[in-house]
């Protein structure tokens, strides 16, 4: 797949299904008490989401085509930031040792190091310890691009039901997106209502707040100012609207403080939020604990078996060079900014080449327009992604500006 982020991006593919496994290798040539839910309140848009005016309409128009130009800008500076590559290393879980399930994306993703150790699951594993004196297992499951409205594709197939706590920490996203008020609460009040139902009995939900701007490079002047007033905007929503479960608890976040030569993350900033995170989740994790049936340890190996994943990590060495030099060619070639090799496998796409550093090493083949190709015999053409309502709304394509696709099975 090619992608440019120029106005009319361009994208054909071509792909191949396994007969026995539904996989498929896909190519790509293109451009880029009880509480009220939210939809039950009286009073239009909750948290003041409507908007008064014609004139403000406009306005926000313009500063959302603005906000998202500038992320775009810094997704491609991302590409030169160190981050963790591939999931993290299965580990051995010790009887009764809690497990905690990080949702998340931002600084969550691990910018600034190379090693999920000293990224935000690490540190976290380790403040717990040093709390509790008790084992904790961290595992993370995000992406940068994703938005709240993607999180439920992204947590699809993992296991809710194994962990003792589920930590939802979603970083400036949605606050750069504009996204309204009352979607964001809605949509908040839909993840948290789905989590809470695929949990184990006793388990707890932490909701993270967006955390503040100030200090962040490059959220100065009008960028800085527009994004924090709906961040603090979306936190007194969600706030509100979680207020009443007794199971789920809202934690306002300070502002991360990146050390100065070290602006998109570093391990020192990742300790220091991690001994923030233990306090709330350590407390959330003892009432947990007191409900949790008993469970053995277990040795870290699934003996389900996920071909797609395995093939992705087995395209090494020679084959993962060509593939890489392929993509390499045709994004010279066509002359486009961004180009990838994919592998689809049941709900999931791997990238198995990708000319885009630091990007998701999967998504959820449910926000990625391969799932249409791999399910024909034919070409599948979409003229314009932001008009089809399968497409519209995926962060695949809403802040690269990915709108023509063209792919072949």
């Amino acid at each position: 797949m090619l992608r440019r982020d120029q106005v009319g991006p361009r994208h054909s593919g071509t792909s191949s299904r396994s007969e026995h496994h539904d996989s498929a290798l896909e190519t790509g040539v293109g451009s880029p008490g009880s509480p009220v839910a939210p939809e039950a309140r009286a009073g239009g848009t909750p948290g003041g989401g409507v908007l008064g005016s014609r004139r403000r309409r406009a306005f926000e128009r313009v500063l959302r085509v603005l906000l998202k130009g500038w992320y775009v800008q810094r997704l491609r500076a991302l590409q030169n930031v160190p981050a963790p590559e591939g999931p993290p290393a299965r580990r051995p879980v010790e009887h009764g040792a809690d497990r905690v399930l990080l949702i998340g994306n931002g600084f969550t993703h691990g910018w600034g190091t190379r090693s999920h150790g000293l990224a935000l699951t690490g540190q976290l594993e380790a403040a717990l310890f040093r709390r509790s004196n008790r084992q904790t297992r961290v595992e993370y499951v995000g992406a940068e691009i994703m938005n709240l409205a993607a999180v439920e594709p992204w947590i699809e197939e993992h296991p809710i039901g194994d962990y003792d706590l589920i930590l939802l920490v979603l970083s400036l996203n949605d606050a750069l997106r504009l996204t309204s008020v009352h979607d964001y609460e809605a949509q908040m009040w839909h993840l948290v209502t789905e989590l809470r139902a695929r949990r184990r009995a006793g388990a707890r939900v932490v909701v993270a707040g967006i955390h503040p701007v100030r200090g962040l490079a490059g959220y100065r002047g009008l960028i800085g100012r527009v994004t924090q007033r709906r961040a603090d905007e979306l936190n007194a929503a969600v706030a509100a609207v979680l207020a009443g479960l007794d199971d789920v608890e809202f934690m306002a976040l300070p502002a991360p403080v990146p050390e100065s030569d070290r602006p998109f993350g570093s391990p020192t900033m990742y300790a220091e939020w991690s001994a923030v995170f233990s306090e709330t989740c350590g407390r959330q994790l003892d009432a947990a604990r007191s409900t949790r049936p008993a469970r053995a340890g277990t040795t870290g190996h699934d003996w389900s078996w996920a071909p797609g994943r395995q093939l992705a990590e087995d395209v090494d060495g020679g084959l993962r060079s060509e593939l890489t030099d392929l993509a390499a060619r045709a994004k010279k070639d066509f002359k486009v900014d961004l180009v990838y090799v994919t592998l689809v496998d049941g709900s999931r796409q791997f990238y198995l080449a990708n000319t885009a550093k630091g990007g998701a090493d999967e998504v959820p083949l449910g926000l990625s327009h391969c799932r249409e190709t791999v399910r024909g015999t034919d070409e599948f053409v979409v003229p314009n992604s932001f008009r089809d309502p399968r497409f519209r709304d995926s962060p695949l394509i809403e802040v690269p500006q990915f709108r023509f696709y063209a792919g072949f099975p």
